[in-house]
């Protein structure tokens, strides 16, 4: 079988296709300044809702009692504990 081209079937998977590596993008302008360091120092929390126009809170004298607020048109009181009461009103 002279002149005969031998044709080699490879039994391995190509490789993968390489991807191009990732650089991030550079900046024009350069950070010289660093941030302020706010550890330590909260903003004042307003009331979330307008409900509480209509409520009077309650102060707690000890730790042991839990915080209450009082209705400013029917004078019924409620727990005002936000993670330990729900919205409901039993």
């Amino acid at each position: 079988m002279e002149g005969e081209s031998e044709t080699h079937v490879s039994t391995n998977p190509p490789p993968p296709p390489t991807l191009p590596q990732y650089a991030p993008p550079q900046s024009s302008t350069p950070q010289s300044t660093p941030l302020p360091n706010t550890l330590g120092k909260r903003k004042l929390c307003k009331n979330a809702s307008g409900v509480w126009d209509h409520f009077t809170k309650i102060k707690c004298e000890d730790d042991i009692s839990e915080p209450r607020c009082i209705y400013k048109y029917c004078k019924k009181d409620y727990a005002r504990d936000g993670k330990k009461n729900g919205t409901s009103t039993s």
